[in-house]
């Protein structure tokens, strides 16, 4: 009775979806509380609730693109990068290079660190007619959106000039390109150290015995030794290097090299 009463108050339906969710979290954490749940388990229940504010289709698609001649255009970019080129989390990071990138005197990798293109879903949802979306290597001036299976759409989208966004959950959308795939921003050039015991990777598809040539199945190797070696092998394959890497970096080395090639 009373979340209705307040729903019906609001006006701005936005507004009524924040406080609907603050008076569950609250509610929510105080009846934990007096049952002995701990507080990190409160904290735990009013991210989530926040989490579904932030990435709710529903409250998406009341969304609509507004014109304010008055006002000028913002500008919509992907939010920062979550590290830098000289300080590097424990995590894997999207990275390009080929194996003349290797110092095998120094045990290092030189390598083009990348950034995947996420934004903040409110600022995406609060577009207006006339701003611009700065999109893969496109600025997009922004007309509307609409909610296509999984994606939202912009500007009719990434086939007639617009965009693809992607919820990806905390409140991001992420840009896609063709085939559903992420895109991402180079954020510059570096180089770490390969850890004493460095593995390799090395995913791939290979076609299906008996089948046509266009029928594939993933296989993979991994290698644990003599990785120096396995990279020297390939030197002379560019069909190898014209690919997408991954790093797993721990303690400002690089302890695994993920390879994914698609033919």
């Amino acid at each position: 009775m009373v979340y209705n009463q307040i729903i019906s108050i609001v006006s701005n339906q936005r507004l009524g979806y924040v406080l609907l969710l603050v008076l569950f979290v609250f509610t929510n954490v105080a009846c934990t509380q007096k049952k002995g749940i701990t507080d990190d388990c409160s904290e735990k229940l009013a991210t989530m609730a926040i989490d579904t504010l932030l990435t709710d289709t529903t409250f998406m698609k009341e969304c609509k693109p507004v014109l304010n001649t008055t006002r000028l255009g913002n500008h919509i970019r992907p939010l920062p990068p979550a590290y830098t080129l000289a300080k590097l989390p424990d995590t894997v990071v999207r990275v390009d290079f080929d194996y003349k990138d290797f110092d095998w005197e120094l045990r290092q990798l030189t390598f083009k660190l990348f950034s995947m293109d996420v934004y903040d879903s409110l600022e995406i949802c609060q577009m207006q007619v006339g701003d611009t979306l700065k999109y893969s290597d496109r600025e997009i001036i922004f007309n509307d959106m609409k909610h296509e299976d999984e994606y939202l759409t912009i500007n009719n989208g990434l086939y007639e000039g617009g965009a693809w966004l992607k919820p990806i959950g905390n409140g991001l959308y992420r840009a896609s390109e063709e085939g559903g795939c992420a895109t991402y921003t180079c954020i510059g050039t570096t180089s770490f150290p390969l850890a004493s015991d460095v593995i390799i990777v090395d995913f791939r598809f290979e076609p299906e015995e008996g089948e046509e040539y266009y029928k594939f199945h993933l296989v993979y190797d991994t290698i644990t030794s003599s990785t120096e070696e396995y990279i020297r092998s390939k030197e002379c394959d560019s069909l190898y290097w014209n690919t997408w890497e991954d790093l797993l970096v721990e303690n400002d080395s690089i302890t695994k090299i993920i390879r994914f090639y698609t033919p």
